[in-house]
């Protein structure tokens, strides 16, 4: 189903790397949410209300209100997302030179801000409802339309997830997730009033059920915000594609090594790599340059994205630089397994002469920093006590 809606809305829908491709999934994904949560805004207060003119307008139930208001706040959440897609697809300018996609992350956080406010005022009105023991009776068509609501939302969820795989969109993705705690929340309400017409007539769970489904909404709500505010915040490394990219890399028999290795990303398209690369001391500059300026074209064409990469020369073929490098490893490593060492080097002085390398070091075991410099200094110290050390430390991105 989702194909055929890429198909007829959506031109060259297979093309997601284009921009405006991409733009074209992220409306068609707010124009069907606009619609399907409008129908079921309709066929629950509609509900409510027949139900209510049954009481003469004393008793609503509060747990199809909160079922109703939650498809509402989708709504608004589709309209943001209409709006992020829209925003997020200017070009870069002079005051935001690294483009606009960000915005369907802060799209993405006033969705979840907007479910979790939904959550906490209907906890408090079914709490209410609770300690008032308010009693709700249900009917057939409460039933139906609770059914097609479900029916509904499982489709929007399945619509959702599905093209926002297609264009990698995390504000599509949290409305995805949305729409399927949806579908548990609406269930509930049914099994309410399933028990109500039932031989049992339970017809008090309608707090109750009001209570369980706005607790759902508050947990959905806050794990959204997280989600969304984790891109704003800073990530690590997509490792899929840091992998790719560093295999694409040292396929090249020039290149020694690569470390450094860090994705920003300014949207799901828009992403900018940065790391070292490791060459032979012995290349010449114009040598150097033509490689770097080579990976780089490639890089940019195979993963569409921007790079930039630093050159750090390594000394090969030197007996004692290998064997230092080697003895600086195994005393880092004896310390922490998980540990690895790079740009290593051995600069000679008149009077003494410096070895320099950087540590990476796991987050975990920040705290060996000075264990992991005292057994260098007092290793090689043994060897030479003319031997001054400048160790630096990174965590992995």
């Amino acid at each position: 189903m989702v194909t055929l809606l890429r198909r007829l809305f959506i031109r060259n829908y297979r093309n997601v790397h284009d921009e405006k491709v991409r733009i074209a999934h992220g409306v068609l994904a707010a124009w069907f949410g606009l619609s399907s949560n409008f129908l079921l805004v309709a066929m629950k207060l509609t509900a409510a209300f027949l139900l209510a003119a049954k009481s003469d307008w004393q008793v609503f139930s509060i747990a199809l209100l909160a079922d109703a208001m939650n498809n509402v706040s989708d709504m608004a959440s589709c309209l943001v997302t209409l709006f992020s897609f829209r925003l997020s697809s200017k070009r870069p300018d002079q005051e935001h030179p690294f483009g606009h996609q960000r915005i369907e992350y802060i799209a993405a956080l006033i969705v979840s801000i907007l479910v979790l406010f939904v959550g906490v005022e209907f906890l408090r009105e079914s709490i209410t409802k609770i300690v008032e023991g308010t009693l709700v009776d249900y009917d057939v068509l409460t039933l139906t339309f609770l059914g097609i609501s479900i029916l509904i939302k499982i489709l929007q969820g399945y619509v959702y997830l599905a093209l926002a795989k297609c264009i990698q969109s995390l504000a599509l993705k949290a409305q995805g997730v949305d729409a399927l705690m949806d579908v548990l929340t609406t269930a509930l309400v049914l099994v309410s009033a399933i028990f109500a017409i039932s031989p049992l007539h339970w017809n008090f769970l309608d707090a109750w059920i009001g209570l369980a489904v706005s607790l759902f909404i508050i947990y959905e709500g806050i794990a959204m915000i997280k989600e969304a505010s984790d891109p704003l915040i800073g990530e690590p490394n997509n490792e899929a594609l840091s992998q790719e990219i560093q295999k694409k890399v040292l396929s090249h028999q020039q290149v020694l090594g690569v470390h450094d290795f860090i994705i920003h990303s300014y949207g799901a398209s828009n992403q900018f790599v940065t790391f070292d690369v490791e060459v032979n001391q012995s290349l010449s500059l114009v040598a150097a340059h033509e490689l770097i300026d080579s990976i780089e074209r490639e890089i940019r064409h195979d993963f569409r994205v921007q790079v930039s990469i630093h050159v750090d020369p390594v000394e090969v073929g030197n007996p004692i630089y290998d064997t230092y490098k080697a003895r600086a490893l195994a005393i880092v490593q004896s310390i922490d397994d998980k540990a690895s060492i790079h740009d290593f080097q051995i600069q000679k002085g008149p009077d003494f002469s410096t070895i320099s390398f950087d540590v990476l070091l796991p987050y975990m075991d920040e705290n060996k920093r000075e264990e992991i410099a005292d057994a260098v200094i007092k290793e090689f110290q043994k060897i030479d006590s003319k031997y001054h050390f400048s160790i630096q430390f990174d965590h992995p991105y």
